[in-house]
Parts: structure tokens; sequence; C-alpha cells
């Protein structure tokens, strides 16, 4: 899968097992400490599934509160820190397409299919399509 640690800007050591235990305990520094090592390196992560700086940022915010509440959980043996911080970022980025996905299908459907009527309305048909485009490259 390669090093998203080095190709994402995170190091190669995130976190000491000191301050690690100290996040598990829900050390409100040891988050800021979280927040301020790891968001540019997961928002840069994010965007290369989104596309949508605004989106990215909401996903890299639920990616880091779901990492402090979840941090009991992690377990060294099973990768790195930053290994697992990757995996919950890429996770809630293909959980908030899926769901632009299902919404712009469920307004297609909600319009009953019809053609567009307007500018607007061809701004929103040429945007679906771009998604479900997207959506089918990343199957590959």
């Amino acid at each position: 899968m390669g090093d998203f640690s080095r190709s994402h800007s995170l190091p190669a050591v995130l976190f000491s097992p000191e301050e690690l235990d100290a996040l598990r305990r829900g050390d409100a520094a040891a988050a800021r400490s979280l927040v301020d090592r790891t968001a540019t390196g997961l928002k840069n992560f994010v965007m290369a599934y989104l596309r949508d700086e605004h989106a990215a940022e909401d996903v890299v915010q639920e990616t880091l509160a779901s990492a402090c509440r979840n941090a009991a959980s992690f377990d060294p043996a099973g990768g790195s820190f930053a290994g697992w911080l990757f995996r919950i970022a890429r996770n809630a980025a293909l959980n908030h397409r899926r769901g632009r996905l299902r919404a712009a299908a469920r307004e297609s459907v909600e319009r009953g299919g019809r053609e567009a009527n307007g500018p607007a309305e061809e701004i929103e048909r040429r945007e679906l399509h771009e998604l479900v485009r997207r959506a089918l490259d990343g199957l590959d």
C-alpha cells in the first residue's frame, strides 16, 4: 500500500509511547498535539479522494475526533499509529464520497430523471456525471 506517512508529510514516529498513553487517557494536550502534527498531512491525503477542500477539512476533523475517542483501541502490533490514522481518514473520505453520490442520485430520482430545463439544472447534471465518473474511477 505504500508508506503514507512519508508521502503525506507525517513524521515516521508520530507519537512517543508516553504521548500515546496520554492520548489514550483523554489528555487534552495530547489531543491538541495530534491535531497540530497531523492535520495538514491528513488533509493532503484526503484531498486526493475528495478534491474538495471544505469536505476534506470536515473529514480531517471527523478523523481526528474519531482517533481521539478511539485511541485506546490502537494496537501497535497491527501497524504504525500514522497508518492507523490514515486508515481512519481513508474510510471517512470514502464514506463522505459515497454519501455525496447517494445524495446526488436521490436528487436525480426526485427530479424524475427529467432533462435539465435551465443552466442551473445543467450544471447539476454535469456535477452528478462528474461524481459518478470519479466514483467509477475509484473502483479500479
